[in-house]
């Protein structure tokens, strides 16, 4: 009995021994391997000690401690009730906010499902409080508003460079942190430009019930705030184009130069408004507030009730803010002499008062020395070389005051080379992004110059921006007066005179244009896309618009006579034929380097047994689907440059396996003979 007592405890003894061994070893692994591979291993959940922040019918954002990442973030995500229609929305939210890089968009870290199967995803935790909460305490200066605005300004663009819309700007959606950061938040009503904005009849019921995602108040097929709305937003078939956020930008200009909205009322009323146009500008509705009228005139532009008269971009919207601050006059405002001429004295009041004195102290000088003639030859003579000094000097000032004047009366123009006439030949600085701004620009420019320097000859460029803007009248009275320069055009300017019967050409007489300039020399094919910039961005109905693409493709490749050109606009598709189409974009420095299909919405194009050698000749297309087999494509690395892309179509030993695999994991490639 004692030997089996003492053999128990000596076992008993070895195991005590080797359990304190295992948990030295541990202990000496993990502090080998380091405190924070130690935590992780130990950690279960990855988001603890969720804190509510805020809730809005179905969503709530909630403060949670990361525990890979060790710091707090916010986590949004649908509550327990939402219906299962509105996780795909909601994910979607997240993705489109996740693509955009930017330091005034907030950031999307993680995008994820619960246990219980509710979609969330985190992003960066900001304090501070919204715009519309600045507002309303009304502590902050206007010039920190704008600087703010500014930002706004910056952090749009860039998702508009990246061809995505917010469709929902408010100060409700700014957040302003307390070190002067500002974060655009809800891309819930984003859209990607080109993708496909019908969602069918049930998923709208849901998506636009009163409080549902976005803290929305409306029901109906409504998206957006009213009092933040572009006109067309309240249209059925309205189209949403970088102009709606434009209006909603200058809602919230208004919004900070009164601290009040634009609109007020019902939202029928609202509604109402908005499609009339009715709206108060910011110096008649709040005169005591000392709005200036450079500011009011850029908010009464960004409002305008036709996209066309609203700002270009939203880059042009933001120049003519930091115009506004750095001193200068805006392009909205179209201020006169003495509006430049009052913002160039408190720019440089200093230098003024100094000509100022400079030129007083001439005259004083000047006549107490006519009055000393009589008393010596030698006083006359010191008298004339400090009347000279000074008049120097006054004269080194008045020059200086006249060069910044007349820098200030281009219109704030940034014309490279000297004033000569070829530096403002249109061919060189027609903006594409903003066509109807360019010619308008450039006319005034020519017409500057030539009121300057008669000798100019600069008559034949004001016809040849006259004849893009299809005003074939005028452009025939510079034609007439120099026919050397532009000889080709002038029998073209004066046909389409004679048949030009509205405004803007019909959609086949455009057509029927390009296809004069077809038969002219090479240097008309940038004259061709300048043409077509232009209509587009003037032109309200574009049916039909294909007539006029195609004039343009088949102008560019004269050879292409036999091919095929068929669109279908309600599948979006295009189908293209004919190996001599080869010319799909035009490098040049006289053309944007761009597809003159980006004109169409084209989601599907069938490219096979045409001449598309470069991929990049067609990037940037919204296009879902791609065929390009037999056809002279070899490099696929374009193929990063189609954001929508999800099926390319190519053909049998077309490209080697490897190749092929290196593409983007999210695209179907299907290989067919």
């Amino acid at each position: 009995m004692n030997t089996q007592y003492s053999r128990d405890n000596k076992f008993g003894d070895m195991a005590r021994r080797l359990s304190s061994l295992y948990k030295e070893g541990v202990a000496d692994l993990e502090e080998a391997q380091g405190a924070i591979y130690s935590e992780l291993r130990r950690s279960g959940d990855r988001y603890t000690d969720a804190e509510v922040l805020a809730r809005g019918g179905m969503k709530k954002v909630s403060r949670v401690f990361d525990t890979k990442t060790g710091r707090q973030v916010a986590m949004a995500e649908l509550r327990a009730n939402a219906p299962a229609e509105l996780y795909e929305p909601f994910l979607r939210e997240a993705r489109l906010t996740a693509l955009l890089d930017h330091p005034n968009i907030i950031s999307v870290h993680d995008i994820g499902l619960s246990p219980d199967g509710l979609p969330f995803f985190t992003m960066d935790l900001k304090r501070g409080d919204s715009l519309a909460d600045v507002l309303k305490k009304n502590r902050v200066s206007q010039i920190t508003l704008l600087e703010i605005f500014v930002k706004l300004c910056d952090a749009i663009s860039y998702a508009h460079s990246q061809k995505v819309m917010h469709l929902d700007l408010k100060p409700d959606n700014i957040q302003i942190g307390r070190f002067g950061e500002v974060f655009i938040c809800d891309w819930g009503l984003g859209k990607v430009i080109g993708s496909d904005e019908s969602e069918g009849k049930e998923f709208d019921e849901i998506l636009f019930n009163p409080d549902l995602l976005n803290n929305m108040t409306l029901s109906g097929e409504l998206k957006g705030t009213p009092g933040y709305m572009a006109p067309e937003q309240f249209q059925k078939n309205g189209a949403k184009t970088f102009q709606t956020d434009i209006y909603a930008l200058g809602c919230i200009l208004y919004a900070i130069l009164t601290q009040q909205p634009p609109l007020k009322g019902s939202p029928e009323e609202i509604q109402e408004l908005t499609l009339t146009g009715k709206i108060v500008s910011p110096t008649s509705a709040f005169p005591k507030k000392n709005i200036t009228k450079g500011l009011n005139a850029v908010v009464m532009k960004a409002l305008a009730l036709k996209p066309v008269n609203r700002y270009g971009s939203v880059a042009a919207l933001r120049d003519d803010v930091k115009s506004y601050l750095s001193g200068f006059s805006t392009t909205a405002e179209n201020a006169g002499f003495i509006k430049e001429a009052s913002l160039f004295y408190k720019r440089n009041r200093a230098a003024c008062l100094v000509a100022l004195l400079a030129v007083t102290i001439i005259v004083v000088t000047t006549g107490l020395f006519i009055g000393e003639l009589q008393n010596s030859i030698v006083e006359i003579r010191r008298s004339n070389e400090l009347a000279e000094t000074k008049r120097h000097e006054a004269e080194v000032a008045s020059k200086q005051y006249r060069d910044e004047l007349t820098r200030n009366m281009r219109l704030m123009g940034s014309l490279s080379g000297n004033l000569k006439a070829e530096s403002y030949e249109l061919s060189r600085t027609f903006i594409y992004s903003d066509p109807v701004k360019a010619v308008e620009l450039s006319i005034q420019r020519l017409e500057l110059l030539a009121s300057r320097d008669p000798s100019a000859n600069v008559g034949s460029q004001i016809g040849y921006a006259r004849f893009i803007m299809q005003d074939f009248a005028t452009a025939n009275e510079y034609f007439d007066t120099d026919k050397k320069i532009h000889a080709d055009l002038y029998p073209i300017s004066l046909r389409f005179e004679a048949v030009k019967t509205n405004e803007w050409l019909s959609i086949e007489q455009l057509a029927e244009l390009m296809g004069n300039l077809k038969k002219q020399e090479f240097r008309r094919k940038p004259l061709m896309e300048k043409m077509l910039v232009f209509d587009y961005a003037v032109r309200e109905d574009k049916t039909g618009y294909e007539q006029v693409v195609e004039a343009v493709l088949s102008g560019w490749n004269q050879r292409w006579t036999q091919g095929r050109f068929e669109y279908d606009p309600r599948k979006a598709s295009l189908l293209l034929r004919g190996g001599q189409l080869k010319e799909f974009a035009i490098i040049s420095e006289d053309t944007s380097g761009e597809s003159p299909l980006r004109f169409l919405n084209i989601k599907s194009l069938d490219a096979r047994e045409t001449g598309l050698h470069d991929l990049n000749q067609i990037k940037d297309l919204p296009l879902e689907t791609l065929d390009i087999r037999r056809t002279k494509v070899s490099d696929l690395r374009p193929i990063n440059h189609f954001p929508s892309l999800r099926t390319l179509i190519v053909g049998r030993d077309q490209f080697a396996s490897g190749r092929l695999a290196g593409l983007p994991k999210t695209l179907k490639v299907s290989v067919r003979d």
